[in-house]
C-alpha cells in the first residue's frame, strides 16, 4: 500500500517581536526584513503551571517587509502566516550549519484589550507593557540545543 503525502508547507505562529525590525534593500531594490518572534507555550506539570519560551526567525520580503518596518516594534503582538524555509551555511572549520525560519506571507498586528485578542486597526502598534521573557520554568526546558550562530549576510 502506498501513501501519498501532500506537498504542504504552511505555518501560523503568534507572539511578540523581540526587537525593532529594520528594513534593508537588496542590490536589485527588493525590500527584506529579518526579525525574531518570541512565543510562550503554557501547560501544566501535574497541578503546577509552567511555560517554555521559543524564538522563531521570520523574514518578510517586498511589501511585507515594508509593512514590518513601518508597523512593528519590540513587544508588538502579531500573528505570522508563512512557509518554513531552511537556510544553510558553512561555519568555522567548514561545518555545515542549518536554521529553519519562516518566510512571511502575511502578518497581522494584534491588540490586547482586557485579555481579549483582536485584529488591530491600521497605524503604528503600541506596546502594552511587554517585558523581556524570562527563562523557562518547565522541567527539562533547559535541554534545548544552543542557538547556532547567525548566517552570513
Amino acid at each position: 500500500m502506498s501513501v501519498t503525502v501532500p506537498h504542504i508547507n504552511s505555518v501560523i505562529v503568534a507572539g511578540r517581536c523581540t526587537h525593532d525590525p529594520s528594513v534593508k534593500y537588496s542590490d536589485t531594490g527588493m525590500a527584506y526584513c529579518d526579525f525574531q518572534l518570541g512565543t510562550t507555550t503554557r501547560r501544566f506539570e501535574g497541578n503546577k503551571p509552567c511555560h517554555r519560551d521559543s524564538y522563531v526567525q521570520v523574514t518578510g520580503m517586498g511589501p511585507t517587509a515594508e509593512f514590518i518596518g513601518r508597523h512593528l516594534r519590540r513587544g508588538t503582538p502579531i500573528i505570522v502566516t508563512g512557509q518554513l524555509h531552511e537556510v544553510t551555511w558553512r561555519g568555522t572549520g567548514g561545518r555545515l550549519l542549518r536554521r529553519v525560519k519562516v518566510l512571511a506571507d502575511a502578518i497581522e498586528r494584534l491588540e490586547i484589550d482586557s485579555g481579549a485578542v483582536s485584529e488591530s486597526h491600521p497605524g503604528t502598534a503600541e506596546s502594552d507593557g511587554a517585558t523581556d521573557v524570562g527563562p523557562a520554568s518547565c522541567p527539562g526546558a533547559d535541554d534545548s540545543p544552543a542557538e547556532p550562530p547567525e548566517p552570513p549576510a
